[in-house]
């Protein structure tokens, strides 16, 4: 096997921890949250991906597949922390096979029992295809990253809740800045040049350490990055004091030869 030439990884044993700790929801038949969100679907208003991600990745892709690249190949797609799949869905119906949407997240079994259960159709082979982004670790020859996809995703999905200490909600320092540094520059270096990255939500406090590996990373890949403010509502009665403001991450993987841009 050919040595590695990304700056960034993370051990096996750490992603065996990530996949068998608490975030592995081992022993669930449904998830512990509410994780069904799509575009448009007035029910989860407040999961409304388009709202939240403060864009519409149907219109996003409709315009990208016009581009002369796409009559070649398909658009590729990865939702991370994808859930039981009800928004990969909502893309493949969009697009048909122009497109080849990819999951991560919860074990299989919680995903079929949650669409068996509201009488969905069977998952998708491509769905929860890894447990994560980290899983990654395809390389060319010569030990270069592949780049992968077109758009990757993330609605409440692995981001924070991997780097978050189960009991505080808060952000676990061990080993932080190298864990955060695998774990975006694994979201970039997977990104087609030209390709975009939206995650949803990065609070006040954890832009700070993102902004920090985020910047280390332009020194091997070619990038600009902002971070948008959406307002969220709180659980709980709807007050003032209760609409907090967190931030939707976009990533855009740029041309060689672009100038990087950054704007936080």
């Amino acid at each position: 096997m050919s040595e590695r030439h990304w700056p960034h990884d993370i051990s096996d044993e750490e992603l065996h921890t990530v996949f068998t700790g608490e975030h592995s929801e081992k022993g669930l038949s449904e998830p512990p949250y509410q994780y069904d969100r799509t575009e448009g679907d007035e029910h989860t208003s407040r999961l409304d991906v388009a709202a939240l991600h403060e864009q519409s990745f149907i219109e996003y892709i409709r315009q990208r597949l016009s581009e002369k690249e796409f009559q070649n190949r398909k658009f590729r797609v990865l939702d991370m922390g994808g859930g039981a799949g009800l928004y990969a869905d909502q893309l493949r119906t969009e697009f048909g096979d122009r497109i080849k949407v990819f999951t991560t997240g919860l074990r299989k079994k919680i995903a079929k029992n949650y669409r068996r259960n509201r009488n969905l159709k069977n998952l998708s082979k491509d769905d929860l295809k890894w447990r994560s982004i980290l899983e990654l670790k395809h390389q060319d020859e010569q030990g270069h990253p592949t780049e992968e996809f077109d758009l990757i995703v993330n609605t409440w999905g692995e981001f924070p809740y991997v780097f978050e200490d189960s009991s505080t909600g808060l952000l676990n320092t061990d080993n932080l800045e190298r864990k955060l540094n695998s774990f975006f520059g694994m979201i970039i270096s997977k990104l087609h040049q030209g390709g975009l990255a939206s995650i949803f939500p990065v609070s006040t406090q954890h832009s700070v350490y993102v902004s920090k590996e985020l910047e280390k990373l332009k020194s091997v890949y070619n990038f600009q990055y902002t971070f948008v403010p959406r307002p969220f509502m709180g659980s709980g009665i709807a007050t003032r004091s209760s609409v907090r403001t967190r931030y939707c991450l976009k990533i855009k993987k740029l041309n060689s030869g672009s100038e990087g841009d950054t704007n936080s």
